[in-house]
């Protein structure tokens, strides 16, 4: 087991929010396009981090950073950019804010489809 590669993964699912086709996961990670990528993304759905869709009249499925923590976690905490005790009291009326709260409650319902 290589836990840098699922790093590699969740860290270039979470550039783009509508998600990435498994050749563009390869491209973006520098992993072998293989049965252990395979492997890699089914665990990483299996456990709630991604998921796996396909959008209306799309051939490829897309793979999507699904966890909200791990989504907050790259829009606010990565960089350090928001660390000092007042930052929550000013990102509430931002746009990156009401952006990231509408996102992250569109995933916590498509978390409870019973497709």
């Amino acid at each position: 087991m290589q836990p840098e590669d699922y790093v590699h993964i969740v860290e270039t699912l979470s550039k783009k929010k509508s998600g990435f086709t498994r050749d563009e996961i390869v491209k973006g990670t520098k992993l072998s396009n293989g049965g252990g990528l395979t492997r890699k993304l089914l665990a990483l759905e299996q456990c709630g981090f991604i998921r796996k869709y396909k959008t209306i009249g799309e051939v490829l499925y897309l793979y999507q950073l699904s966890d909200c923590f791990t989504l907050f976690y790259f829009q606010f905490l990565k960089n350090g950019t928001y660390s000092d005790h007042e930052t929550w009291m000013h990102l509430l009326t931002t746009n990156t804010c009401t952006t990231w709260c509408g996102l992250a409650f569109e995933r916590l319902c498509f978390a409870h489809l019973q497709l």
